[in-house]
């Protein structure tokens, strides 16, 4: 029974051994194919830099030719405006522009003018309530000003728990 057992654990350790270097061989084609990756990747990255060097060489060539060159060109570019219309002239253009602007300014003050009209019309429509007078003697604000009158019925709460109580202005009335 001895040589039985020799035999199974050899064919054990041989078929272990032959795992190992199948392992082995595995690992040096895996490294040897990303190493081949790598030095593609890098083949890569360099023809993409020289496509970039080469992008940027020909927009400054054209920037030269367009504003030292011949000024058609400049002019041509410059007679199209931001939304794509094209006119026959630079001089048309701008004419255009400055025009449009001129109409936006007066549509710009008009607008004011209403505000102004409708802020005076809703003056006249509703007042703010204002406090009446308290029967609480001396130093007692009249009921015209409603400042005066928070401030002499906050201002003692304040001063005995400002923890508790605060004041602040909100909004038009900072």
């Amino acid at each position: 029974m001895s040589n039985d057992w020799n035999n199974v654990i050899g064919r054990d350790v041989k078929a272990a051994l032959q795992n190992i270097a199948d392992t082995e061989r595995q690992s040096a084609e895996a490294k040897q194919i990303a190493r081949a990756a790598e030095t593609k990747a890098d083949e890569a990255k360099e023809i993409a830099q020289q496509a970039v060097t080469k992008a940027d060489s020909v927009q400054t060539q054209l920037d030269t030719i367009v504003v030292e060159g011949d000024s058609s060109v400049e002019a041509a570019q410059a007679r199209v405006n931001a939304m794509g219309q094209e006119y026959p002239t630079l001089k048309t253009r701008l004419d255009d522009s400055d025009a449009r602007m001129v109409a936006i300014s007066n549509d710009v003050d008009d607008v004011k003018k209403e505000a102004d009209k409708s802020t005076s019309y809703f003056n006249t429509l509703w007042q703010p309530p204002i406090m009446p007078d308290t029967i609480l003697g001396e130093g007692v604000p009249d009921n015209t000003n409603p400042d005066d009158q928070l401030a002499h019925l906050l201002d003692p709460l304040v001063t005995e728990d400002p923890d508790y109580v605060t004041k602040m202005s909100l909004g038009k009335d900072a």
